[in-house]
Order: C-alpha cells, then structure tokens, then sequence
C-alpha cells in the first residue's frame, strides 16, 4: 500500500507499555498510529496515550464476535468522543481492500499534515493583480497548517538573474530547447527567462524553502522577463511554485504533490 509501517511483536497490556510504545513509533517519525483493539482493552491505556503523544491515530476493530474485539473499540471511541479527542475508527478485515484502503487514505493525511507543519513557504512579491481568491492571511496559514513562511521582495530574484553568468544560461537554454518542439521568443528573451529559472532555484536552495509562489505581474514581466518559464521548469522538478503568488493554490498543489509524490498541474 506504499506505507512504511512499524510494530511491534510483543502485545501492549498496559498504559505503560502502550505510552512507551507510542512514543517509541513517534521518535523514529511515524505520523500517525493504529491502535489494534483484538478485545476488550482498558480504555486509559489509549485515551493516556494519544493525549501525551499528540499524533493523529485509528482505532481497528476486527470482524470477530468471540473477541469482543468491536465491544472494546466501541467503549474506546464513545469515551474518545465524550472526551472530545478526534479519531478514526474502522471496522473490517485485513483482508478486506476497503478497510486497508481507509487506513491507507488516513495514513497519508496524516503524513501531509505532519510534513506541512515542518515546511517552509517563500512568498516572492505579494497579491497579483487585485486577487482576492490568491491571497491568504499568513498568521492563519501558520495557525492551522504549521507552516513557515518568508515574503521576499522580487528585487531579489532580479539581482540574482543578473548575476547568472551568460554561459551558463545559455547551456541550460540549451537543454530546455532539447526538451520542447519549438521555442518562439526572441533569444534575449530566453536568455532571461532562464536566468530568472536559474536564480528561483538558488534562492530556493539556499533559504531552504519547500515551496514558493511568485507575484510576477507586472512588475518583473515588464522590467526584465516573465517568471512563466522558470515556475513550469520547477514545477516539473517536483518543487511547487505558484504563478500569480496565489496562496491558496500553492497550499493546495502542495498537499497534492505530498499525496502523489510528482508534479502538480498549476493554473
């Protein structure tokens, strides 16, 4: 199912060894936890655990009357409720392909959600064009997902493309035409877009960001080149970069681009 799962072979019988466990899975990077239920199970060993562990998590319940394997996950997830701790519960087989596709879709939730909360977003420029539908407020952003972010001013981005030595510019120009059937902009043009690929690359390297979005319009598409060339180039190295500086659409490429592992169609 594409999911590196830990475990353990001894049974977890008590709060202790259940919290330690836990707490083990959390230290070697899980991002998130399956608590089992095979019977009736002493509902403070889960409840202990999860409120000191702070990891997204599912209670499984298997399909097995003599177990009382349902019974003990049913008391589990009402006292949850009661407690007001969220939680998935699920019911079925392992062998069923819909229980471990449920656990499956969870699991990688709660990897994007742990991965965004450690991210870094780099803001190039702010709203473009009067779009209220790009902008977000970042303290929110920071609040709900976790996530870092710097805004850079685009002056920036400039002076680094114009330290991009000709040469060099001109042997990734060269590649890039290997790659497309035709080019039509005026060289000079070229030259440009692909130093500014050339210097957000950089930039992105060295402030460590996961994902950026750059405004663009109109203040460096007017005065040196379109960033549309170097947001398509590395985008399809697997690193979102939303056109426009729009917020919303670079979390959300973001979150797509966790899931699937490739790049994110932007528009």
């Amino acid at each position: 199912a594409g999911l590196e799962v830990m475990h353990r072979e001894e049974l977890a019988l008590t709060v202790q060894s259940t919290l330690e466990t836990a707490k083990e899975f959390r230290d070697e990077g899980a991002c998130c936890l399956i608590f089992l239920v095979g019977t009736w199970v002493y509902t403070p060993q889960i409840v202990t655990t999860v409120k000191e562990i702070h990891l997204p998590f599912i209670l499984w319940a298997l399909p097995d009357p003599k177990s009382f394997s349902l019974t003990g996950a049913g008391v589990v997830h009402g006292s949850l409720d009661e407690l007001g701790i969220k939680h998935k519960l699920v019911y079925g087989s392992p062998e069923d392909p819909k229980v471990i596709n449920e656990i499956v879709k969870y699991a990688k939730a709660a990897m994007v959600v742990k991965r965004l909360s450690k991210s870094r977003f780099g803001m190039f420029g702010g709203r473009t064009g009067g779009m209220y539908t790009a902008a977000a407020d970042m303290t929110q952003v920071k609040n709900i997902f976790g996530i870092e972010y710097d805004q850079i001013d685009q002056h920036r981005l400039v002076i680094e493309a114009q330290d991009v030595p000709d040469g060099k510019a001109e042997e990734t120009l060269g590649r890039v035409k290997s790659e497309f059937g035709r080019i039509e902009p005026p060289h000079d043009v070229m030259i440009r877009s692909v130093k500014l690929y050339l210097a957000l690359k950089k930039i992105i390297s060295e402030d460590s960001y996961d994902f950026v979005g750059i405004k663009c319009m109109p203040e460096v598409a007017d005065n040196y080149a379109s960033c549309c060339l170097a947001v398509s180039l590395i985008n399809d190295e697997g690193i979102v970069t939303s056109c426009e500086c729009d917020v919303n659409a670079a979390l959300t490429m973001q979150i797509l681009n966790l899931l699937t592992g490739g790049p994110v169609l932007f528009a």
